[in-house]
């Protein structure tokens, strides 16, 4: 066994205990985040996870790409809970942060969930996060009982997601799919396939065809290459081509949103936020070039929402963290009675995750574990 492959073991086993974070994230954490890990969670991932929640049609066309699987008009799409920052406790070396860089799965119908993961670069052990992830996703959401012959046994089913790795930044060729052999102690084995994306591939002119509009926030990142060039440690100027580019990109962007609009794959309000999350993206990219991104800002600038649009949007937002709030709580209370704990059990773990008061911890047994009780006494008759 190589050195490498000693120290990486050897960093896996001394993990003793991984403490995640849903939805908000404490204070406290907020403090230990490093730039690059706050960059992760408040710029692409909240550009990722908005579109997702507020237009969640806008998936479809991806899935479409991905997975060739076409859905009939308006399907029933749930965004579901996903872990954003893990805490990695250390036997030795203390504690360290780990960001989920943009973590997406959501639920179509009764049956089909989906995963996306986003990175920037190509990453090595990525396929095995994502077994890890959809492991994770599968057990709270894709469990089920399958009755055999004999009424007195069952076996169990696990739904696994259908994900893929969305990579952000690479220009260079990848391959169609990550892989990693599963070998079980039965002797079987599985091969495990994820299917890659490679944003930057992407023309506009593919974007606009395959009504990949999600994925126009994240195609300035192409540019970021030719940004922050420094010759004997002297930052240069950017090049005159470089900056026609971009303007005439985002004009290009521009003309694909409002021919979308017009066709009607995307609503005036999607396609203006859509604008806004490309202008957030190129005002990052553009941080230490104030006169580009000056001018580009200014050219999206003029169509923006008006202060009637963002406040629906903002009470549309806060009713889906309401609903996805209401769904995490009920399948954590199925999954901790699925366990076999009891009513207390079940309520204090419930109250620390999501740190409800007294009458809401209560509200909320009261309308899931009498459920449960029902159930599990149904399925015993």
């Amino acid at each position: 066994m190589t050195k490498e492959k000693n120290n990486s073991r050897k960093k896996h086993n001394d993990i003793v205990e991984d403490i995640r974070y849903y939805g908000t994230i404490p204070d406290d954490i907020l403090g230990e985040m490093t730039p690059e890990i706050i960059e992760q969670y408040y710029l692409w991932d909240e550009v990722l996870k908005k579109e997702v929640e507020r237009y969640p049609w806008l998936i479809l066309p991806l899935i479409q790409e991905v997975f060739h699987k076409i859905y009939p008009k308006n399907p029933e799409i749930r965004l579901i809970v996903t872990e954003y920052v893990v805490r990695r406790i250390h036997k030795e070396s203390g504690s360290t942060l780990n960001s989920i860089f943009a973590d997406i799965a959501v639920q179509i119908g009764d049956r089909d969930i989906y995963h996306m993961e986003c990175q920037m670069n190509k990453d090595e052990g990525m396929v095995l996060r994502m077994l890890e992830y959809d492991i994770h996703i599968g057990l709270i959401y894709g469990t089920g009982n399958i009755e055999k012959a004999e009424p007195t046994e069952t076996r169990h089913e696990l739904v696994m997601p259908r994900s893929v790795i969305l990579y952000l930044s690479d220009t260079k060729p990848m391959p169609a799919e990550e892989t990693c052999l599963i070998r079980f102690a039965d002797g079987t084995t599985h091969e495990y396939r994820v299917p890659v994306m490679n944003v930057q591939s992407y023309t506009t002119e593919m974007i606009e065809k395959k009504h990949l509009n999600m994925l126009i926030p994240f195609l300035p990142i192409r540019i970021r290459k030719y940004l922050n060039r420094k010759k004997n440690g002297v930052k240069q100027p950017i090049a005159e081509t470089v900056r026609k580019d971009l303007t005439y990109f985002i004009w290009e962007c521009i003309m694909i949103i409002d021919r979308e609009k017009e066709n009607g794959t995307l609503t005036d309000i999607a396609g203006k936020e859509i604008i806004e999350f490309l202008d957030m993206t190129c005002g990052h990219l553009l941080k230490n070039e104030p006169d580009l991104k000056k001018e580009v800002r200014g050219i999206m600038r003029p169509i923006v929402m008006t202060q009637t649009e963002r406040a629906e949007i903002a009470e549309y937002e806060i009713k889906l963290v309401n609903e996805r709030n209401e769904n995490a709580i009920r399948k954590s209370i199925e999954r901790y009675c699925s366990f076999g704990l009891n009513r207390q059990e079940v309520k204090e773990s419930i109250q620390d995750i999501f740190s409800l008061k007294e009458p809401e911890i209560e509200e909320k047994m009261k309308k899931y574990w009498m459920q449960q009780e029902f159930e599990r006494s149904f399925s015993n008759e």
